[in-house]
């Protein structure tokens, strides 16, 4: 992978993405107190800026994204997308864990993830979606063995993605 080319996409996040201030401690998670995951999410990222999140942190939650409320997932969502460009192989969980997050369910019944995916892509602005995009073509151009293990959800996801953006674009013209 062209290292410049993840150089200007994490430039991108740090530009597109705001530095405010982190969601309160009780707006992080609706599984405080009831999981242990949802307890590490309120434990790890209580009042820290998305871009001051150590790499430890991150790599612990890989598998929590689902359990962030809507807000928090918006916000520190730039996290966990430099995580993986910091480390952009197949190997990285951060990784994989992003691609499965993005991807619409498979099965077309299921309402809830259907809903779930809507409801967190709308948070994202149109240049923040084309971010998306760029880091899941990315993850496309890929072809070493382990990468290519996630071609078929990363391309489910961008079809979403591309759809997503061509729908923010449409609702930001009106």
């Amino acid at each position: 992978m062209n290292i410049e080319i993840l150089k200007d996409l994490r430039e991108e996040i740090l530009k597109l993405f705001p530095k405010t201030e982190p969601p309160r401690f009780d707006e992080i998670t609706a599984h405080r107190g009831c999981c242990e995951d949802g307890d590490d999410l309120v434990n790890g990222f209580s009042g820290v800026k998305w871009w001051e999140i150590k790499r430890e942190t991150i790599d612990d939650n890989h598998g929590n994204l689902p359990l962030f409320t809507d807000e928090a997932y918006h916000y520190y969502f730039p996290a966990f997308l430099l995580n993986a460009l910091d480390d952009f192989t197949g190997y990285n969980e951060v990784l994989q864990f992003l691609i499965f997050d993005l991807e619409p369910p498979k099965d077309k019944r299921d309402v809830n993830n259907k809903a779930y995916i809507k409801r967190r892509s709308q948070l994202f602005s149109l240049d923040q979606a084309k971010i998306i995009v760029n880091f899941l073509e990315m993850i496309l151009k890929v072809e070493d063995e382990q990468m290519r293990y996630y071609h078929e959800d990363a391309k489910r996801a961008l079809k979403f993605w591309k759809s997503r953006q061509f729908a923010v674009n449409e609702e930001q013209m009106s």
